[in-house]
């Protein structure tokens, strides 16, 4: 179900799955408010047309003329040629699958194949946020929506899982400007990464509790030199099985997967990197990703040779 605010003022509830077809009248970008500091406005832009472009993917139904598609140029003649497959694009029954780095699409692909998820929110609206922060007694993170980088004065910024604190209710105003997501803070026993590459599952366990700098979020840690904290892990068989079918009903042959262990609930998705990053993990772990990695080349080089009509110039 999703919450439509028109004009400042009226609301009205759309359940997506009710949606039998739509007419994709104007192709338009989100244009962030005169109010917006002008060395954040291309943030909150690409934010708001990111998120729209990963709201239409979610509703499968006829499009006219054509479904916007969040990896391409959003709303231009270039997202989507009826007809013509774009690059990094994925047909199931002739349908376009939503793009891998879509985290709504994720969640909800990851609840479906049997993963506890934490309870979320996506939302731009300071009420439903204050709501959702007093449902949960303020036990919130908020974490970005896409995976974008802010470099207001010259430098970048990277906007990492942050633990939502009772001030943040005071700036709720600012939500209006783009989407975020705000999601149940979990009890972490150990946090893991896992790296799928084909039907090969590498997992590792994450100290993260360890050091209060990395406890909501692991990557907040200044450098990766700190192998203490990182361990081969072995994953239960049914979960790395559910890891495997998550990434290939993303249509990847590659992923990396977080998961936090809770104490008492077991394993808990929070979602897929489609290219996330291994080197250090191996370094620290000895887990043979690169091999791994090696032989996933050789074997995509040798299908694609071997599909080539026979003479054909490589």
């Amino acid at each position: 179900m999703t919450a439509v605010e028109l004009d400042g003022c009226e609301q009205m509830e759309l359940d997506l799955a009710c949606i039998d077809l739509v007419w994709n009248r104007v192709r338009s970008r989100s244009v962030s408010p005169e109010t917006v500091d002008p060395r954040y406005r291309l943030w909150v832009e690409e934010n708001c047309t990111r998120f729209l472009g990963y709201l239409y993917e979610l509703i499968r139904c006829p499009w006219i003329p054509y479904r916007p598609h969040s990896s391409q140029a959003q709303f231009t003649r270039d997202a989507a040629v009826p007809g013509r497959a774009l690059a990094g694009q994925r047909y199931v029954d002739g349908d376009i699958i939503p793009s891998a780095e879509n985290k709504l699409h994720q969640l909800m692909l990851a609840h479906r194949l049997g993963f506890l998820i934490p309870e979320t929110l996506v939302t731009n609206s300071p009420a439903d946020f204050q709501g959702f922060y007093a449902e949960h007694s303020g036990n919130l993170v908020s974490k970005k929506l896409v995976d974008l980088v802010i470099s207001p004065d010259g430098g970048t910024v990277v906007p990492f899982t942050h633990a939502v604190q009772e001030h943040d209710l005071m700036r709720s105003e600012a939500l209006r400007c783009a989407p975020v997501i705000f999601q149940q803070k979990l009890v972490k026993k150990i946090e893991l990464r896992v790296t799928v590459i084909a039907e090969q599952v590498f997992a590792a366990a994450i100290d993260s509790g360890s050091d209060s700098r990395q406890s909501v979020d692991w990557r907040h840690y200044p450098t990766f030199d700190l192998g203490r904290f990182y361990s081969p892990y072995t994953l239960p068989a049914v979960e790395q099985r559910r890891c495997v079918a998550l990434v290939q009903a993303l249509g990847q042959c590659f992923g990396a997967i977080d998961l936090v262990l809770h104490p008492e609930l077991g394993y808990i998705f929070l979602e897929v990197n489609p290219n996330g990053q291994w080197g250090w993990i191996e370094e620290y772990t000895g887990l043979p990703i690169a091999s791994a990695f090696a032989d996933l080349l050789v074997a995509k080089a040798y299908a694609h040779f071997r599909s080539r009509p026979e003479g054909a110039l490589p």
